[in-house]
């Protein structure tokens, strides 16, 4: 599965869950958290982009006058400029792995501060298009890559993969297009089906006929 695929299957599969009857509580989940008061049971969450970020990955990075360089890859915020100005050294960078566009700088006091591309006319890129692209360069050349190399063969790593699935798409069409029939199959020919019928035989059938075309039989 896609990792989109995925998301949707798991998103059943959390509904599923819900709705079936547990052996521990001998009733479903979702019956049980409605007895406890439902959207009121529990600690609610009150910041959900703070806890969103809190489950992603994160990285300690260091903070300077031209923003944060992450995976190759510079960012920038305006926020970071009174942070700088105290000294904030290194920071802890939380990032989504399905779009690198976008960070996020955890403050000393707890906040997140979120930064973007410093060139925003990057496109959206995902780690694994960024690490991938980055081990193609080292096999290559050695050393470290370039912000511009690896957006560069980023790109040309999508045209290839676009390339091939038009290829197969259009082989797709071809094999939809063509007869149904096996192609070791030879056509049907009714000329060679035809055989002469032997008048002679006494055993062959025979069936009683109207002559339409005869004299009238008088009355």
């Amino acid at each position: 599965m896609t990792l989109d695929e995925f998301e949707d299957w798991l998103q059943l599969e959390i509904c599923r869950y819900h709705n079936t009857r547990h052996s521990g509580l001998k009733r479903t989940p979702l019956a049980a958290w409605a007895d406890l008061g439902g959207d009121d049971a529990g600690r609610q969450v009150v910041d959900t982009d703070a806890f969103r970020i809190s489950f992603l990955p994160s990285e300690r990075r260091q903070l300077g006058r031209t923003g944060i360089n992450l995976f190759s890859i510079g960012y920038w915020s305006d926020a970071f400029a009174p942070m700088i100005g105290r000294g904030a050294g290194k920071v802890t960078v939380k990032y989504d792995p399905r779009d690198m566009s976008r960070i996020w700088v955890v403050t000393d006091d707890g906040r997140t501060v979120a930064a973007r591309y410093k060139d925003l006319s990057r496109p959206k890129v995902s780690l694994w298009e960024s690490r991938r692209a980055s081990a193609i360069f080292h096999d290559r050349h050695g050393g470290r890559i370039s912000e511009a190399i690896l957006f560069a063969i980023i790109e040309e790593q999508r045209r290839i993969a676009h390339a091939a699935r038009q290829r197969t798409l259009a082989t797709r069409l071809d094999d939809e297009r063509k007869p149904r029939l096996p192609n070791n199959k030879p056509k049907r020919d009714p000329s060679r089906e035809m055989f002469a019928i032997d008048t002679s035989n006494p055993n062959l059938p025979t069936y009683p006929i109207d002559d339409f075309d005869g004299p009238r039989r008088k009355t």
